[in-house]
């Protein structure tokens, strides 16, 4: 309404004198690490059936993506002997990045899903689709899969900020982690991907190393 009053298409704004109660809910609901832990066997175990959708999810919260990264992903975007994977179909100069594949399952089961693929084909798409499959694809997926190991529902946004507290809980940098998940800064990455009980934790973490070390009983 603000803007409409500024571009002359209202008089007034009837919203003027309303004030917000409460406050603004930030982040969504993450899983626990013992339910992440559930999770992962199961795409895993669905990924290695040839379930492209459990093997998206896989990468989508071992790396951070977002759902549109995950989907845009080409043959040629997994570089290095398909060590890293290429970013560049995303939605910022910020965004765009080349993060390492630390898991030989993962790379394992992507290089079976890309062995047959043109260099051009995506990798999460039925073969000989030329656009990418849209987010709602990679949420219904991730709905049934999170019924199937009874486990609470979340979406697949939820899976960068469970991405960037357990990097957070074992020892990286709110900054490093914001850089991973494609931020210009780490305050949106504080506020909305990272929960407190992170921090707290990492610093807990810092402070008993500093203070008490690996002093045994």
């Amino acid at each position: 309404w603000k803007w409409a009053l500024k571009q002359g298409y209202a008089k007034e704004n009837p919203w003027a004198e309303v004030e917000p109660i409460g406050r603004v809910s930030a982040g969504k609901p993450q899983l626990r690490q013992d339910e992440a832990k559930k999770l992962s066997d199961l795409l895993i175990d669905c990924a290695a059936s040839g379930e492209t959708p459990a093997l998206g999810l896989l990468v989508q919260v071992l790396l951070g993506l977002r759902s549109a990264e995950v989907l845009k992903l080409r043959k040629r975007d997994l570089d290095c002997g398909g060590t890293v994977l290429v970013i560049e179909g995303t939605k910022s100069r910020n965004a765009r990045r080349t993060l390492s594949l630390e898991s030989p399952i993962v790379r394992d089961l992507l290089a079976r899903r890309v062995a047959n693929l043109a260099p051009e084909a995506l990798i999460f798409a039925p073969d000989g689709r030329e656009q990418p499959l849209a987010t709602d694809h990679l949420y219904k997926a991730l709905v049934k899969y999170c019924k199937r190991a009874a486990i609470p529902n979340v979406c697949p946004h939820s899976l960068r900020g469970l991405h960037g507290s357990l990097a957070v809980q074992a020892g990286a940098s709110s900054a490093y982690v914001a850089q991973a998940l494609g931020h210009a800064n780490d305050a949106v990455t504080r506020k909305h991907y990272i929960t407190a009980s992170a921090l707290d934790s990492a610093r807990s973490v810092k402070v008993a190393a500093a203070l008490i070390g690996d002093t045994d009983l």
